[in-house]
């Protein structure tokens, strides 16, 4: 009974998806010049976002460098690997 239920299911979507849902071509794709500059533009706000996030999460002091923050990552990340090693 169940089986059947998911099978009328996935028939329902199917039919839903091929009435409703669209394709995407080659055309669709392509990252156009603009485009790209604009991507460009949110990947550069975003890094440097990303290291604001990182020095507020840690709460490390606003003056230091990148070196320190990935630094202290680096050192949590392998205490936190470490102690699941000696979980096993």
């Amino acid at each position: 009974m169940a089986g059947d239920l998911l099978t009328a299911l996935a028939r329902v979507f199917t039919t839903f998806l091929q009435f409703q849902g669209f394709t995407l071509g080659v055309e669709d794709i392509l990252v156009k010049e603009k485009a790209d500059k604009k991507r460009r533009k949110f990947m550069k706000k975003g890094r440097v976002s990303g290291e604001e996030a990182v020095i507020e999460a840690l709460s490390l002091s606003d003056n230091c460098d990148r070196y320190m923050y990935i630094s202290f990552i680096v050192l949590c990340f392998d205490h936190q690997r470490s102690h699941l090693n000696t979980w096993y």
